[in-house]
């Protein structure tokens, strides 16, 4: 299998309450080391992202920082009731979901980590949604290295 179709990409994020930090998650993808349910969370640019831990387990929560915010990510959100995160599958047909948290002001505490309460905009205690991801190379229109005009384009 190529590490191409082994990418289980983000495709679509959802912010709760009309946010928009969940598009900043769009084109991250996890891909699987050689040690089973081991991944490493890479950024749309194909640069590694440092999760902790490092590699990220498969169903276990993990933290990290985008590349140019400041921002401490959740995945899956620490809130109760969040959608926990998971990847099933193997190969091409891998799948992966869940919730995530941010915080402005990038701190871990345990307020926020024990009582996260997310909400809107550039409020200092940040924003939450959800996300699905999948390997293989599907045609979608809004990818670039996959879009139709890609398709066109080596034909």
């Amino acid at each position: 299998m190529s590490q191409e179709t082994d990418k289980i990409k983000i495709k679509t994020t959802h912010t709760h309450g009309g946010g928009n930090d969940g598009n900043d998650l769009k084109n991250c993808y996890f891909l699987p080391t050689n040690v089973d349910g081991q991944y490493v969370f890479f950024d749309p640019t194909g640069l590694p992202i440092v999760t902790n831990p490092m590699p990220l387990i498969k169903d276990l929560p993990f933290t990290f920082n985008l590349p140019g915010d400041n921002l401490t990510w959740w995945i899956p959100n620490p809130a109760p009731n969040s959608e926990a995160f998971s990847i099933k599958g193997r190969g091409p047909s891998a799948t992966a979901k869940g919730s995530w948290a941010n915080s402005e002001d990038g701190a871990v505490t345990a307020s926020v980590r024990d009582h996260h309460t997310p909400s809107l905009g550039d409020d200092p205690t940040g924003e939450s949604g959800t996300f699905q991801a999948a390997a293989g190379q599907t045609m979608d229109p809004e990818d670039p290295e996959r879009g139709e005009a890609a398709h066109v384009a080596k034909a």
